[in-house]
């Protein structure tokens, strides 16, 4: 079985809206709130969110304002489909994650018309 310490590590949601999974992704693993972070290309205007339960940093849509292996996991979760530059985001998020770092990346199902 191979289980992660969670402990002092960081963690990036790319992509992150109104930042509710990024909350809750925080209270559920017990992290503090410097070692989850939240980017996206608009902030958390309309949420009761403001950057005390994460760290958050608006981007450009194409570069993060990150220090090269700097996340031990980084996720996008139905958000990547947004990204003009996929291959650029891509490059980004392979810069900020450390070696042996985790991807995490959800889209939607576009397997049914309705959702491609």
């Amino acid at each position: 079985r191979h289980f992660i310490n969670w402990q002092g590590l960081r963690v990036l949601d790319v992509g992150c809206g109104d930042g509710s999974i990024t909350k809750t992704l925080k209270e559920k693993l017990g992290l503090s709130s410097d070692q989850v972070h939240g980017c996206d290309i608009v902030g958390p205007l309309n949420s009761p969110l403001n950057g005390e339960d994460f760290t958050f940093s608006l981007i450009d849509g194409s570069k993060l304002p990150y220090e090269a292996e700097s996340f031990d996991v980084v996720y996008a979760l139905m958000s990547l489909h947004h990204v003009r530059d996929l291959t650029g985001m891509l490059q980004e998020i392979k810069r900020v994650l450390r070696p042996n770092g985790f991807l995490i990346v959800r889209e939607h199902d576009c397997v049914s018309q309705g959702l491609s």
